[in-house]
């Protein structure tokens, strides 16, 4: 940040390179942003414009570096050169330390014009001049470059990625205004977290989906390049780039999500940078416009790669929905994002979802989604992680999904018995997509009019029992007397050991005994509020039974729901009851159309009732406490 060397550039790069940030801690630590550049590029010039342009919003302060360091110094910048290297360094760390702490109180963004290499007189070679504080503190870097001098923008480029800073170059001598470039970075830098980019996303999402008289009720999420096209745009975008620079530059992209960053969130956004700095370049996005014309497969000069994107089916018409430039709000659309955006569609907007996807970073969204389709592509384009990754989701994860060969001569993923053959030109599969989609009845199973249920429940519905009675009342058929005069218990539940048995508290614990006695080999917990579900309890599990006595209305039944849905997308629900009122499974209620739009939710109920069940007591979310239990699996057959 100083004007001063503290090490030679090579062993502080390497030694740098050793403690690079983790990109997947979450960015809690204020907002500080460097401006850098070699001496003479403009930066303190910069800094003044900023101030005039930044300063009356309240959300920023300014720092000159070695001004910083001289209210630091007794005796200031001239007692500061006189001090051993040791006490130098001690005085460099401490301003940007300095800084940041107070950031963090205020609750500004900073912005600091300091130095990274500095030149002594008669040497080519430049130093540098940056601290281990430097790069933990910054989080964000705009260099002012200078086509002739790439060795400083190199090396600080490389150690910004190596710790998790976003980092831009904004050539000089352009025709575009330099103030309001880096006021925008500024702004954007300053709000853009992963919490922001989710809320911007979906956002944007409800906005394309909000449109229209009509109410959605399909909608094919896509993952956005190199899915339903053999060619991938981005290393070709790139080629081009390198030749209209004249540079021997390889894949950006490749070169960025293969190091440390890997496919995390900064990452990302580092990739929007790295567009924005080809789109702030005038010569070459008229030399590509003038390429592309009448050429679809030549692609855009986007302000990000688009990442993924929403099609609008029933009422017709479709809207792609990705990335843009960071002055247009541009949001990341990564695997998380992407796994949010279609429960999203789900929980929300109830619709519908088919999910299309290529690669181990489509299967969050792809088990997210009614129905799940994993395009297969050349041999030599297709992902080569991805056989992995999807026998895990298949076998672990709960993923269903089919497969579509494009072109249709490719050999398959896996085998067809896992992931069976769809061909998305079939009439029927265009047809399956738009239907409307109905409940399927064995989602609701019920022995309403059983004699065998009536006995059941006779003693569950008697308000003197209680207890350890009522417990006896609903253990009684686990096992039975097989005729030839021994004790049975039948058939055992497919993947037992991999179920979980959630007691909704307190109505539902005495059912859930009865149905734990019949599946002894599964997890058992109560749960009172749906955050006492912990990840621990699902993320292993292949089916989740949620027992409670009664269902009324069904929206304590959906906040356990929902929850175990954010916590593993691909699990089978299955939520057992005595009795579920009529209209929460048949009407416009959330948990109707849940069953509507989850293919893995069931209900299994010992009857129906047109009546609503008022009782003793409140608990759960103000929803009405009562006595009334009943029995659970047996007498229904239940099975995977």
């Amino acid at each position: 940040m100083s004007p001063e060397q503290t090490s030679p550039p090579g062993n502080m790069a390497a030694d740098q390179l050793k403690h690079p940030a983790d990109p997947d801690i979450p960015n809690s630590k204020p907002i500080v942003i460097g401006i850098y550049g070699i001496p003479g590029s403009g930066k303190t010039f910069l800094l003044n414009k900023l101030t005039l342009e930044l300063k009356d919003s309240g959300h920023f302060s300014f720092y000159e570096g070695s001004a910083m360091i001289s209210s630091l110094v007794f005796g200031g910048l001239e007692a500061f050169h006189k001090l051993p290297e040791h006490d130098k360094t001690r005085y460099r760390q401490l301003a940007i330390t300095t800084i940041g702490n107070e950031c963090a109180t205020t609750g500004r963004a900073a912005i600091i014009v300091g130095h990274f290499m500095f030149w002594a007189e008669g040497e080519e070679a430049g130093k540098v001049v940056c601290t281990r504080d430097d790069l933990s503190t910054y989080t964000h870097i705009i260099y002012l470059g200078v086509p002739a001098e790439e060795e400083e923008k190199t090396q600080l480029h490389r150690l910004c990625i190596d710790h998790g800073i976003l980092f831009s170059v904004i050539g000089l001598g352009r025709s575009s205004d330099l103030v309001a470039d880096v006021s925008a970075l500024a702004r954007d830098f300053r709000v853009h977290t992963e919490e922001y980019n989710l809320r911007r996303a979906k956002s944007i999402l409800d906005q394309a989906l909000g449109h229209g008289l009509e109410k959605l009720e399909t909608v094919l999420v896509v993952d956005g390049d190199r899915t339903l096209a053999a060619a991938d745009t981005g290393p070709l975008f790139w080629r081009m780039v390198a030749k209209s620079r004249g540079s021997e530059e390889g894949d950006l992209l490749k070169e960025l999500f293969s190091g440390p960053l890997g496919y995390s969130y900064a990452a990302f956004r580092q990739a929007n940078l790295l567009y924005e700095e080809v789109h702030r370049d005038l010569h070459f996005s008229d030399r590509l416009r003038c390429r592309s014309s009448g050429s679809d497969s030549v692609p855009r000069v986007p302000g990000a790669p688009e990442a993924g994107g929403s099609i609008r089916a029933r009422p017709g018409g479709s809207k792609p929905s990705g990335t843009g430039p960071i002055s247009n709000n541009a949001v990341v659309v990564n695997a998380e994002v992407k796994a949010a955006l279609v429960a999203h569609v789900h929980n929300v907007h109830h619709c519908h979802v088919f999910a299309f996807g290529d690669s181990p970073l489509d299967l969050d969204m792809l088990s997210k989604a009614d129905k799940a389709i994993v395009v297969v592509g050349e041999d030599q384009t297709r992902s080569k992680t991805m056989e992995a990754a999807l026998l895990d989701a298949i076998d672990n994860g709960g993923l269903r999904a089919r497969q579509v060969l494009l072109p249709s001569n490719v050999l398959p993923r896996l085998d067809t018995t896992r992931l069976p053959l769809v061909d998305i030109t079939d009439p029927e599969f265009i047809e399956s997509v738009f239907r409307r989609p109905r409940c399927p009845s064995p989602q609701v199973l019920h022995a309403t009019s059983k004699s065998a249920a009536k006995l059941l429940m006779t003693p569950t519905r008697d308000a003197t029992i209680a207890g350890p009675a009522l417990r006896d009342a609903h253990r009684r058929n686990t096992e039975f007397p097989h005729v030839q005069g021994h004790q049975t218990e039948g058939h055992r539940l497919i993947h037992e050991q991999r179920t979980l048995i959630i007691a909704l508290m307190r109505g539902g614990e005495a059912m859930a005994f009865g149905v734990n006695d019949a599946f002894p080999l599964a997890m058992f917990v109560h749960a009172k509020r749906p955050e006492e579900i912990l990840p621990d309890h699902v993320e292993q599990q292949h089916t989740v039974l949620l027992v409670d006595s009664v269902i009324n209305n069904g929206n304590t039944a959906m906040q356990f729901i929902r929850r175990v849905r954010d916590l593993h997308a691909g699990a089978r629900i299955v939520v057992v009851a005595g009795v579920v009122q009529s209209q929460a499974i048949t009407g416009d209620g959330p948990l109707a159309r849940a069953l509507v739009h989850d293919a893995n939710l069931n209900i299994v109920a010992l009857r129906l009732s047109d009546n609503k069940y008022t009782g003793r007591g409140h608990h759960r979310h103000g929803e009405p406490s009562v006595q009334y239990h009943g029995h659970s699996l047996n007498c229904l057959g239940i099975s995977d």
